[in-house]
């Protein structure tokens, strides 16, 4: 698969979930979804994290982790995603400071 294909999927999973989420009343120091997609030893894998404005509560928190995304997902992108799904919540200061892990997995797209 190319680094392309793996960005648009990843704008395509962000705009998907990001009007299921509109939908929702989502916890008001909600800011925006962040996908990461990237080659792993189990196959392509899927990382969602939900960027929060703020440092956020245990009940926010307890929103996003009972969201039930992987089956909508798998739903819509069939077994393309087939390392694995996964999500966290993270403020946007600190996915700042980790995002480059994640460019730097997708490297292994070249």
């Amino acid at each position: 698969m190319k680094l392309e294909f793996a960005l648009r999927l990843e704008r395509l999973i962000e705009r998907l979930l990001t009007s299921k989420l509109s939908e929702l009343n989502t916890p008001e120091s909600f800011d925006s979804v962040k996908v990461n997609i990237y080659p792993s030893e189990y196959g392509l894998y899927c990382h969602i994290t939900y960027l929060m404005n703020r440092p956020f509560s245990r009940v926010e928190s307890d929103f996003f982790n009972n969201l039930d995304y992987k089956p909508f997902i798998r739903r819509v992108m069939g077994d393309i995603l087939n390392g694995g799904i996964s999500s966290n919540q993270s403020t946007i200061k600190h996915y700042e400071t980790v995002k480059d892990w994640y460019e730097k997995q997708k490297e292994e797209f070249k």
